[in-house]
């Protein structure tokens, strides 16, 4: 598993909503990890909630659902013959 500071966040985020059962991110202001400093993590909270960030979550959705399969490629390497 990779370990990439957004995937950390990821995780914590959605372990969050699973201890405050709720999925809105409005609602879990204050719930953050107990390594992190709440207002750090209001913070990132209230960066989710950004509305450019919400826009291009959404433009980026869509781009990915519009790309063919087979030309999908996310993560990892692929060898020079494939």
């Amino acid at each position: 598993m990779h370990y990439y500071y957004p995937n950390i966040l990821k995780r914590a985020r959605d372990r969050v909503f699973k201890e405050t059962n709720s999925t809105s991110i409005a609602n879990i202001k204050g719930y953050g990890p107990k390594a992190m400093k709440v207002d750090v993590w209001n913070d990132l909270v209230d960066h989710w909630l950004d509305s450019k960030l919400q826009n291009k979550f959404v433009a980026s959705q869509k781009n990915k659902a519009a790309m063919p399969a087979d030309k999908l490629h996310i993560a990892g390497s692929i060898s020079f013959g494939t």
